[in-house]
């Protein structure tokens, strides 16, 4: 039974997903709402700080359960064929949606909005198709490597792309360096890592609080000095640890990937389902093209007069923009997406043979000239 469950989609890990996304849309209401709207004043400023420390968290969790599958998986066309025709449905509705609110046509836009990965209209899916690409030539090099070497790789990554933008300078990685060093951080669970225990779920559960204690003390520490000091360079550096390459944020992102895989592999179709949209609901809510029209519109009618009432506008809109957003993705899964499929299914399969051949054929070189150099060393 329990192989079964793992050969279908591990719920637990749905729900790390499910949890990721509401992060993220939690992250864009204050990012792209609250701090524009006048809430950053007093206790208020405390607040939309502790609800944005998810986001970056939320993207690395995303990378990191796709990694786990990716590393011990063949690179397959159809899956970004897939991927592309949902970011280009959504894309170019976005973009109609658009014209038809403001009643312009920016020529910039329309031309973005028709090659959404090419020109980064989402600069995740810019850098996850660039990760899909360069999979196999990464899979290669982690299944070369021995778990002695695998971690000194580990530690030198973790060196160069967290701890020294963290405390140093942040100009030491970008969005897809930090993709591939999460993958190889995944690869790394998904080959070496044998001790996945009940017993050891709470262990990651705790420390996955404990760092977000961290986060959210480093945050109030910062804008209380900033404000004691009436300094408001200080207060700029009040999400500095919430950054994508914090180790903080780091550390969070791998204990809860860590517990929600520790836990006993389970099943449950309604859990599977919604994660299944949670990319559609990404793509959707967090569209250049109508971003500002959906916070202008919710945070209209968030309160923010009291604390408590500010934290619970956030979360119904949170929860009621997720649960729109899945509706509307789940129905193009059922309509749009089928025929998209059929597509694939019937024009696709010649050109993705000859794209795996070609795939083949370097890796063939790669391991022959790898091989020839360990002999002549």
């Amino acid at each position: 039974m329990t192989s079964q469950i793992k050969r279908l989609r591990n719920s637990n890990l749905e729900l790390y997903r499910i949890f990721c996304m509401v992060l993220i849309v939690l992250h864009h209401l204050v990012l792209h709402g609250l701090d524009e709207s006048g809430a950053g004043i007093g206790i208020n400023k405390y607040i939309i700080d502790i609800l944005s420390f998810g986001g970056k968290i939320g993207v690395s969790g995303f990378v990191l359960i796709s990694g786990y599958f990716m590393v011990n998986s063949h690179y397959s066309v159809k899956k970004y064929l897939r991927l592309e025709g949902q970011v280009l449905f959504y894309s170019v509705m976005a973009l109609l949606i658009s014209i038809f609110l403001s009643g312009t046509v920016y020529i910039a836009n329309t031309i973005k909005a028709f090659f959404p990965v090419l020109l980064s209209q989402y600069w995740f899916v810019t850098s996850f198709v660039a990760l899909m690409i360069l999979s196999p030539f990464l899979n290669y090099i982690i299944q070369s490597l021995k778990k002695e070497q695998y971690r000194k790789v580990l530690i030198v990554l973790v060196m160069f792309c967290s701890v020294m933008p963290t405390f140093i300078s942040s100009e030491l990685s970008n969005s897809l360096t930090w993709f591939i060093f999460l993958y190889f951080i995944a690869g790394y669970i998904r080959f070496y890592k044998n001790d996945l225990t009940k017993e050891r779920a709470g262990r990651h559960a705790f420390i996955a609080i404990f760092g977000i204690v961290i986060l959210w003390c480093s945050s109030i520490a910062v804008n209380w000095l900033g404000m004691h000091l009436e300094n408001e360079r200080i207060l700029l550096y009040s999400r500095h640890f919430m950054s994508r390459e914090s180790v903080f944020g780091l550390l969070i992102a791998y204990e809860l990937f860590m517990f929600f895989l520790c836990r006993k592999p389970a099943y449950h179709h309604a859990i599977n389902q919604i994660a299944g949209a949670t990319f559609g609901v990404y793509l959707i809510h967090d569209n250049a093209n109508i971003r500002s029209f959906l916070w202008d519109f919710v945070i209209r009618y968030i309160n923010q007069s009291h604390p408590l009432y500010l934290i619970i506008s956030c979360m119904f809109y949170v929860a009621l923009v997720y649960i729109l957003c899945t509706i509307v993705e789940l129905a193009r899964q059922y309509t749009i997406e089928k025929i998209w499929i059929k597509w694939i299914d019937q024009y696709a399969d010649k050109g993705s043979q000859k794209l795996l051949y070609r795939f083949g054929k370097i890796i063939v070189f790669l391991k022959e000239k790898y091989n020839h150099f360990t002999q002549i060393k």
